[in-house]
């Protein structure tokens, strides 16, 4: 997670579009649901609303934990609920795959944007200065523990 905000959070000083923020911050998706994505991106327009917590964001990255419901929890679950909020872009960060997928919303849904897997980098739609190279990511999850 430190990686990944890191990496949002240079991208957003060379755009000055908005601020980056990690867990524990929490978001409104909608009057009363609410969730704590692992690392997110607000816009300054967003930020300007000055709502606390802030209702939404511009890109949600998750990093899916161990097991089998909270890795449904991330998948369905919450991907279900960004959608609903129309979160522009939903990152899936997949320590067991080493791959990271990155989902754009379109219509009333999530589609596939990219799958990134080691060797790659990861890119943004939403902000194109936000890359992440996935070899460097895991690597330094590892270097971490």
């Amino acid at each position: 997670m430190r990686f990944l905000f890191l990496q949002l959070d240079r991208a957003t000083q060379i755009t000055r579009r908005g601020e980056a923020s990690f867990a524990p911050c929490p978001i409104r998706l909608r009057d009363a649901r609410f969730r704590e994505p692992d690392v997110f991106f607000l816009s300054a327009e967003r930020i300007a609303r000055r709502e606390d917590p802030p209702r939404g964001a511009e890109i949600v990255i998750e990093v899916l934990s161990q097991g089998r419901s909270s890795r449904d929890r991330d998948l369905v679950n919450k991907r279900s609920d960004d959608a609903r909020a129309q979160i522009p872009e939903y990152w899936i960060v997949d320590p067991e795959q080493s791959r990271i997928t990155v989902l754009s919303f379109s219509g009333d849904e999530y589609l596939v944007a990219g799958e990134f897997s080691a060797g790659s980098t990861a890119a943004s739609a939403y902000l194109p200065e936000f890359l992440v190279n996935v070899t460097n990511l895991f690597a330094s999850a590892k270097a971490d523990l």
